[in-house]
C-alpha cells in the first residue's frame, strides 16, 4: 500500500469542537467545527508534514502550557559525554520530572484519569488524526524540538507483541459503527476508560479487538515521515508514564546519537532483511532492517518468539525505526531487564533521579534535578545504563538463538 492509501483521513482541528472554556474535551468530535484544516485522502508525505508543522506552531503559539514548554526547551542546559568512546548528551529538563517522577505502578495508574484519552485531554489541545486509528499530539514536555506523542484513539495498554484474542469492553462508539475502521492494530482487548471524565459515555457496544500488527503502524507512521521524523516506542515497565494507554511518539531525525552509529556484524539474513548486533556496550541494542513492512514484520515475529524464549517481553524494549530515502525501515531494539536504576529510589545524597526511556536509551540523558545534572559523568552513566540493560548472559543466549534460524 502507497502512502496515500495509507491515510484514512488527515485532520487539524479542536479535539473537541464542542467543549467550553474550562472544560476537558468531550471526545466525542475528532475534527472540531472552526479550526480544521484538511489535506484530503490522498496526502503525501509534504502535506503530513506541514500538517504538523502546522499543528506545532499552532500549540504553541495558542497552548499557554505548550508555549511554555516549548520556550523552556530553547534554554535548557546540554552537555556532550562520553561512555566508552560512544557519544551521548546530558540534557537538564526540569519539566520532565513530571514524567522521571510519575507513579507507574498498577494501583497509581488505576487512580488517576488516563491522560492519553481523549475525552481528557485539556480543552486548548488539539491533533491529527492518523491513519484511522491514532491522533498525532504535541508533547506540552518536550525533550527534542518537534516532540509529539502518537496515542491510539482507543484506551488499550501498551502492548506490542499481542496475546490471544479475547472478549473487548465496551467503548465510546460515537454514534457510529465504527470500531473495526477505528482500531485494528494489536491482539489485546480494547476498553475506553469510561467516566474519568465524570460523564457516563454513551453509544456503548460491546465488540472484539484483534491487535497484532503495532509494529505495521510503527513502520507506516516512520514512512509517513520519512526523511523527517523518528518514531519511539516505550515499553511498559521500561519509560512509558502511560502503560495504560497504547502509544508512540516521535521526534526529528539526527538527533539521536544510537540512529547515527552503525550495527557490528550480521546475525541472520532472510529476503529482503536482516538482523544486525549492535554491540554498544552499556546498551544491549539489535538493528532490524528490511526493504518492506512485510519483511520487517517477519523479522519482528522471528526476534519476539526467541525474546519470549529467555523470558523478555514487550513491556522490557525500546524502540525507535526510520524510514530512510533508500525505501529502508531500520528499527533499533534496546533490550532492557528493569526501568529504573537502584539510585532512583534512595534518599539525599545518594539519591540520583534518572528514569531512563528510549530517548535516554538512545543517547540523551534527561536530568530534571540541577544536581544529577551537574553529578553526571560518561562513567556514571555507563553504570546507570549496565544495570537496565538486558544482562549480558541472556543477550548472548538470545543471540545464539537468533543464529540458530540461519
Amino acid at each position: 500500500m502507497g502512502v496515500a492509501g495509507t491515510i484514512e483521513e488527515e485532520q487539524l482541528g479542536a479535539m473537541g469542537g464542542n467543549s467550553v472554556k474550562g472544560q476537558k474535551n468531550s471526545g466525542k468530535d475528532l475534527s472540531g467545527s472552526d479550526a480544521v484544516m484538511k489535506a484530503g485522502t490522498k496526502g503525501s508525505r509534504n502535506s503530513i508534514k506541514e500538517l504538523m508543522n502546522a499543528l506545532w506552531r499552532e500549540q504553541t503559539t495558542n497552548w499557554p502550557l505548550m508555549k511554555k514548554g516549548y520556550g523552556d526547551l530553547q534554554q535548557l542546559l546540554t552537555k556532550d559525554i562520553s561512555v566508552n568512546h560512544i557519544p551521548f548528551k546530558a540534557q537538564h529538563n526540569p519539566a520532565r520530572i513530571v514524567s522521571s517522577a510519575a507513579k507507574t505502578d498498577h494501583e497509581s495508574i488505576a487512580a488517576r484519569p488516563c491522560f492519553l484519552c481523549r475525552h481528557n485531554l485539556p480543552a486548548e489541545q488539539k491533533g491529527l488524526l492518523l491513519l484511522g486509528r491514532y491522533i498525532v499530539l504535541t508533547n506540552p514536555f518536550p525533550i527534542v524540538d518537534r516532540h509529539f506523542v502518537i496515542p491510539s484513539i482507543d484506551h488499550i495498554p501498551q502492548r506490542l507483541m499481542g496475546g490471544e484474542k479475547e472478549n473487548g469492553s465496551k467503548r465510546e462508539q460515537n454514534g457510529e459503527q465504527n470500531s473495526s475502521q477505528i482500531l485494528n492494530c494489536g491482539k489485546q482487548s480494547g476498553r475506553q476508560n469510561s467516566g474519568q471524565n465524570g460523564e457516563e459515555n454513551e453509544n456503548k457496544n460491546d465488540h472484539q479487538i484483534l491487535i497484532g500488527n503495532s509494529i505495521e503502524d510503527m513502520a507506516r507512521l516512520a514512512e509517513l515521515f520519512s526523511g523527517w521524523l523518528d518514531v519511539y516506542f516505550n515499553g511498559a515497565t521500561c519509560g512509558a508514564s502511560a502503560p495504560d494507554h497504547f502509544h508512540f511518539q516521535a521526534g526529528p531525525q539526527g538527533v539521536l546519537p544510537l540512529m547515527e552509529q552503525h550495527p557490528k556484524a550480521l546475525i541472520i539474513e532472510r529476503d529482503g532483511g536482516s538482523i544486525m548486533l549492535m554491540e554498544e556496550q552499556p546498551r544491549t541494542v539489535l538493528l532490524l532492517q528490511a526493504n518492506s513492512i512485510s519483511a520487517l514484520c517477519s523479522l519482528w515475529s522471528l526476534l519476539t518468539e526467541r525474546l519470549k524464549e529467555i523470558e523478555v517481553g514487550d513491556d522490557r524494549l525500546n524502540l525507535v525505526i526510520r524510514h530512510t530515502e533508500a525505501k529502508r525501515w531500520r528499527l533499533r531494539v534496546i533490550l532492557r531487564s528493569k526501568h529504573r536504576p537502584e539510585c532512583y529510589f534512595r534518599e539525599g545524597d545518594e539519591q540520583f533521579l534518572c528514569s531512563p526511556g528510549v530517548i535516554d536509551m538512545s543517547g540523551i540523558a534527561v536530568l530534571p534535578r540541577p544536581e544529577d545534572y551537574s553529578r553526571i559523568t560518561g562513567t556514571l552513566w555507563m553504570q546507570l545504563m549496565e544495570e537496565v540493560s538486558l544482562p549480558a548472559d541472556k543477550f548472548h543466549r538470545l543471540i545464539e538463538r537468533l543464529k540458530k534460524e540461519r
